[in-house]
């Protein structure tokens, strides 16, 4: 998704790919984030540089929770688990929380699998 900072005129790029496709559009849009405005005349996104800085940081936590979250499954799948129930809960339990908190909830969640999980197998 190219962006121009409104502050420097500048193009950047916010992407997030994941099994050769670009999802960013799927993770901005249901935010409802109102530092976006689309430019017609140029036909191109424009944000402030502080909001760009946060959505890029945001991102970045993003892509690793979610290869994070992938390892976790690879593992406890070959461990015998379902995968996709543990991401239903892994997923549930950052439901509802603000973006700003996002990252750490989903440690806090991943963190708190891997204790569960990983137990259940050493029994």
């Amino acid at each position: 998704m190219k962006i121009r900072i409104k502050e420097t005129s500048i193009i950047e790029e916010l992407t997030f790919h994941k099994n050769g496709i670009d999802h960013i559009e799927d993770i901005i849009a249901p935010a409802s984030r109102d530092e976006f405005t689309w430019n017609i005349n140029d036909d191109i996104w424009e944000i402030s540089a502080e909001d760009f800085e946060w959505w890029n940081n945001y991102i970045s936590q993003y892509e690793s929770d979610e290869e994070e979250l992938d390892s976790l499954l690879s593992i406890l799948s070959e461990l015998g688990f379902v995968p996709d129930e543990i991401k239903e809960e892994i997923v549930e339990a950052i439901n509802g929380i603000d973006m700003d908190y996002q990252h750490e909830a989903f440690q806090s969640a991943i963190k708190s699998a891997r204790e569960i999980y990983c137990m259940e197998e050493k029994r």
